[in-house]
């Protein structure tokens, strides 16, 4: 009896097995994120311990590493949340 090697679409499905499992055991991440609130005129970092209020300046994102100018927010091009780095 001679060995055969699997074809590669059963590779492919057995991979796919394994990472749709593998999906289900790995949790998901969670991010810090800040958002402006137009109203208040200060950004928002949303922890997963919870909310700060933070003045909205340069300085501020700076201070986060968020490399997008104040004036992004202010204006309204960004509206939804940003991911804080690290």
């Amino acid at each position: 009896m001679k060995l055969q090697l699997p074809t590669a679409h059963s590779i492919l499905i057995t991979i796919l097995v394994i990472v749709a499992v593998a999906a289900q055991f790995v949790p998901a991440g969670q991010y810090d994120k800040i958002a402006y609130q137009s109203g208040s005129g200060k950004f928002v970092l949303q922890k997963t311990s919870g909310e700060d209020l933070l003045p909205a300046t340069q300085q501020t994102l700076d201070s986060l590493k968020v490399l997008i100018p104040v004036a992004k927010f202010v204006s309204g091009d960004i509206f939804k949340p940003v991911a804080v780095p690290n």
